[in-house]
Order: structure tokens, then C-alpha cells, then sequence
């Protein structure tokens, strides 16, 4: 099997991981806002090992991202952070 059905596999299982976890922490009592938390928090760290890997084994270096870079990820981050958090009562379509 390529290295990216294998990826992609690990992708998805760690996902389905975490989103059982958030969903563990809701039926405990937490609420929204504090899976949606603990599921960011707990991301951040693994996101930062994957980083590292992927710079630090082939011995690559970021390429110099600009500002406008750093910006749009913001963006994105915070989109994504508030999106999970908004509970499913409040979706409309």
C-alpha cells in the first residue's frame, strides 16, 4: 500500500479518536465549549510533533512564509474553533 492510503488511513483513525473523546467529554457533563476546548488543546501538541517530524527527519527547512500566510491560517483556525463550537440547535441552512 503508498505511504498516503497509509496517511490517510492514520488520519481518519485519529480523527474518529478524537471526535469519540469530544464526545465522551460532552456525556460526562462538559459542556460545548469546554470539549471544544479540550479537543483543540489536546490537537496542538500532536500537530506540533507532526511538524517537527516532517522538517526535522529529512533535515528540510520551512519555506519563508508571508504574513498574508499567517493571517488566512488565523482566520482559518479561529473559523474552525468557533464553527465546532457552535452547538447543532443554532445550524441553520
Amino acid at each position: 500500500m503508498e505511504l498516503w492510503a497509509l496517511v490517510t488511513i492514520a488520519a481518519a483513525a485519529v480523527q474518529t479518536g478524537r471526535f469519540m473523546l469530544q464526545k465522551h467529554l460532552k456525556a460526562t457533563g462538559l459542556s460545548t465549549g469546554g470539549a471544544t476546548y479540550a479537543r483543540f488543546l489536546f490537537a496542538a501538541p500532536i500537530a506540533a510533533v507532526a511538524l517537527a517530524a516532517l522538517v526535522i527527519v529529512p533535515g528540510d527547512r520551512l519555506p519563508p512564509l508571508p504574513l498574508s500566510f499567517w493571517a488566512w491560517a488565523m482566520a482559518g483556525g479561529v473559523a474552525q474553533i468557533v464553527a465546532t463550537a457552535l452547538p447543532p440547535e443554532n445550524w441553520t441552512v
